[in-house]
């Protein structure tokens, strides 16, 4: 089963094995792609059947607020149904 964690786009990214998917619809301001390291760009539907064949996914999300964003939402869903 998948580990689901969640991380401001703008934080440094610590490990190398973990699949990093952008949440937001938006392209974060300020962040360049290459510097993103994303294996997703967009977080579409078809997408989250592929997610919890990872074994560590870290949604990223580019909101101030750590506990109000679509990251938190989308992780507990995920840890619901997944």
């Amino acid at each position: 089963m998948a580990i689901f964690t969640i991380a401001r786009i703008y934080d440094e990214h610590e490990s190398v094995e973990e699949y990093r998917v952008l949440v937001d619809s938006l392209w974060p301001r300020g962040v360049s792609k290459s510097a993103a390291a994303l294996d997703e760009n967009a977080l579409l539907p078809g997408i989250l059947n592929r997610l919890t064949s990872h074994a560590r996914v870290t949604l990223l999300y580019g909101a101030k607020d750590p506990r109000i964003n679509h990251a938190v939402i989308l992780r507990d869903y995920l840890a619901e149904h997944a």
